[in-house]
């Protein structure tokens, strides 16, 4: 059963750390039909019949982009092309 109305995730919360929701029993069809779009941010993985959402904390972003700092920095002290995904 596909669920993507009212997730219970605290926006709050959200601010502090991270939080995991897992949905069992879920099949790729179910993965398919998750609407992104509706829950900007969250991170939406499939395996094994779970669907796990994510919602990164600020911790989280601030250390994803002191990473990502760090890797520019490197790249262009080494002339290497970097390319950034988001």
């Amino acid at each position: 059963m596909l669920i993507t109305k009212n997730l219970p995730l605290d926006n709050k919360k959200f601010i502090q750390s991270d939080q995991i929701l897992t949905i069992t029993g879920a099949s790729w069809s179910d993965y398919e039909k998750f609407n992104s779009e509706e829950y900007p941010g969250y991170r939406v993985s499939y395996f094994n019949g779970e669907i796990s959402i994510v919602s990164p904390g600020l911790n989280h972003e601030i250390i994803a982009e002191v990473i990502n700092r760090l890797i520019i920095a490197y790249c262009e002290r080494f002339t290497i092309l970097d390319f950034p995904f988001r």
